[in-house]
């Protein structure tokens, strides 16, 4: 296996995806986009559904260096939160809202492995929201089992179309002020000044 070739179908079938969404891409644009025939694809992957996994891998390994990255330089918890929480704002911007809509439509299968990450990362998130209170950045008077439900509803509600115009409304924008509103709801006096400080950050950069 010629891994080079392989990792080049994986990155450019990526980064197509991304720019107009899994059900319009087809294994010819992709051979066509690459230079590469499309048998040569098929020595690689079977099926588009396998292609799709593995790019749904490089995405998920590229985010989490990305977010290991941020958890190095962040000074607490919370810092690390809107960081992360950022990252994704920053890559909802550039990839097609039919990106994750196909998945679940044409793949099932991958759509429930999908879900079961979702629900790993509310755990940590849930964890990681604990240490941010015993930081004192988030109100110890709430119960950080049911903010983490809160904040599953509020995602859960982000993909429900009938919430929200995506197309008057661009999701990254939409995220970002679900998030820091919940943020903000939660925070004590400390973690509002951290999050004003962010942001002014945020602008700046």
């Amino acid at each position: 296996m010629n891994w080079d070739v392989k990792n080049r179908i994986i990155n450019g079938s990526l980064d197509m995806f991304h720019e107009k969404g899994i059900k319009n891409v087809t294994m010819d644009m992709i051979a066509s986009e690459l230079s590469i025939s499309k048998r040569t694809i098929y020595e690689y992957f079977d099926n588009k559904e396998k292609l799709v996994l593995a790019c749904l891998e490089l995405f998920g390994n590229r985010m989490k260096e990305e977010c290991e990255k941020k958890k190095e330089h962040s000074a607490n918890s919370l810092e690390f939160l809107l960081n992360v929480f950022y990252i994704n704002v920053q890559m909802f911007r550039i990839v097609n809202v039919n990106f994750f809509k196909d998945i679940k439509k044409m793949f099932p299968n991958i759509q429930s492995d999908v879900k079961k990450k979702e629900l790993e990362n509310i755990e940590i998130f849930g964890k990681i929201l604990q240490t941010a209170q015993d930081e004192g950045f988030i109100r110890i008077d709430y119960n950080v089992e049911i903010l983490k439900k809160i904040f599953n509803m509020m995602v859960m509600a982000l993909k429900d179309p009938t919430y929200y115009d995506f197309t008057r409304y661009p999701f990254p924008d939409v995220f970002w002020t679900n998030s820091e509103l919940f943020f903000r709801g939660v925070a004590t006096e400390k973690g509002m000044k951290l999050i004003d400080n962010f942001n002014k950050k945020k602008i700046v950069t």
